[in-house]
């Protein structure tokens, strides 16, 4: 995707932030030095970074706050993402050392069952990675929950 292809009012905001480079944002005209490391440490970082990606490419994300967690469904995902072509992603975003509550789990199970996949991230690439995957098989079922 290119800026020009933004809606008109991220353009401004996106132009001397960041790019998108193999799924990864880095500083532009620098594309060596990536923004997200492969794995992260804070998980807001990683929310941050997952915000600007779907900033950069035009998608959605649905993202509560991580302040009121009470405000929001017990285990719910961190990101509910609309994709082009009516893909719906949800993106459980953990450190890399991080793992899924008991509440998480069960309500990945239940989503399993009705058919979603709570995809859990570590890095903004894994989560381009996803989004990318979804985009060009329609399949975004892709077994990635662990934690």
């Amino acid at each position: 995707m290119k800026l020009d292809d933004l809606p008109a009012k991220y353009q401004d905001q996106a132009r001397p932030q960041l790019a998108v480079v193999g799924g990864q944002l880095v500083l532009p005209g620098k594309p060596g030095v990536l923004v997200a490391s492969d794995a992260v440490e804070e998980e807001s970082a990683l929310h941050e970074d997952i915000r600007k990606l779907c900033q950069l490419r035009g998608w959605l994300p649905l993202h509560g706050s991580m302040a009121h967690k009470s405000h929001r469904t017990e285990g719910e995902a961190d990101f509910c993402c609309l994709l082009p072509g009516a893909l719906v992603v949800f993106v459980e975003c953990k450190t890399k050392e991080g793992k899924l509550s008991k509440a998480q789990q069960e309500l990945a199970a239940w989503m399993r069952r009705l058919g979603h996949t709570m995809h859990v991230v570590r890095s903004a690439r894994e989560f381009g990675e996803i989004c990318d995957r979804a985009q060009k098989t329609g399949d975004i079922a892709g077994g990635s929950l662990s934690a």
